[in-house]
């Protein structure tokens, strides 16, 4: 099993959680982390005794200005290597070994949590979108052919996928065709005038081209979401209205839990949890 996700300088003590989390659960997995050519030194010492790859990144600097572009960077260089690989976020933590995933042709991927910049189907197709979706020769139609549930909110919306959690048995190279995408329309006048006017159009528009670059290489029966209890985003606990058991989660992403701990959570996460509270802030 491929595993690989992307970290940053200051991300060191999330990258170990995530890595102890799935040594202590996997004996055969392949772990590679990305990490900009700045951070290469005191990963590369950090785990000078686990088993596992250390990829340099050189990050343009055209991709500072958009956030997470970075990450899809990382991605489309580790997707080159491998046929079958899990793509996750950095602030991932393991909690049970890989269950219930569906081994055919394909890709495993949630719904993005909250709709963001993202369409309901009450909606009228964005100028956001549809500069994008021209950009992959997506017809709307195609685009609206599927709905799906914002695994928070419970909104329905047109498919707008997170990237926190990505298995791919069939690769069709799709952060690379994202990337591709992104340097043809991050100076385009509409995406620029929504950019200066909401920063999140900025945010978000690795996600939306990854969303995108998914609806182009798949047919809609080959994406699949993810089983039950993997990819819970445990920063936004209080705000889904029916929170699962903690005790039944697999794997979680914490983001900004950290920052701002509830006690009574904290109590149920594992000990390296508990205990490295602190240096788990963003």
């Amino acid at each position: 099993m491929n595993i690989g996700f992307f970290a940053k300088k200051e991300q060191l003590e999330q990258a170990l959680a995530c890595v102890y989390s799935l040594e202590s659960l996997h004996r055969d997995i392949d772990i590679t982390i990305c990490v900009p050519s700045d951070a290469v030194q005191i990963y590369t010492l950090r785990f000078e005794h686990e088993d596992l790859k250390i990829i340099s990144i050189e990050v343009p600097y055209l991709l500072h200005e958009f956030p997470f572009m970075d990450k899809l960077l990382a991605a489309s260089i580790y997707e080159q290597a491998h046929k079958h690989f899990i793509w996750i976020d950095v602030d991932s933590y393991f909690l049970k070994p890989f269950t219930g995933f569906i081994k055919e042709h394909g890709i495993l991927v949630n719904p993005v949590d909250i709709k963001n910049v993202g369409l309901s189907t009450d909606q009228k197709m964005s100028p956001y979108f549809e500069t994008c979706l021209k950009q992959f020769n997506l017809e709307t139609t195609t685009y609206q052919s599927n709905i799906f549930k914002t695994t928070i909110t419970k909104e329905s919306i047109y498919p707008y996928f997170n990237m926190g959690f990505v298995i791919i048995y069939d690769n069709k190279f799709i952060f690379k065709q994202a990337l591709d995408a992104f340097y043809e329309v991050f100076n385009h006048p509409i995406i620029s005038k929504l950019v200066s006017e909401s920063y999140l159009y900025a945010i978000f528009l690795h996600q939306v081209l990854f969303s995108l670059s998914i609806i182009k290489s798949y047919f809609y029966d080959d994406i699949h979401v993810l089983p039950p209890y993997y990819n819970y985003p445990l920063h936004l606990i209080k705000k889904d209205a029916t929170p699962p058991d903690i005790n039944l989660l697999q794997h979680f992403r914490y983001d900004t839990f950290f920052n701002h701990v509830d006690e009574d959570i904290l109590k149920l996460l594992p000990e390296y949890l508990r205990v490295n509270a602190h240096l788990l802030k963003q």
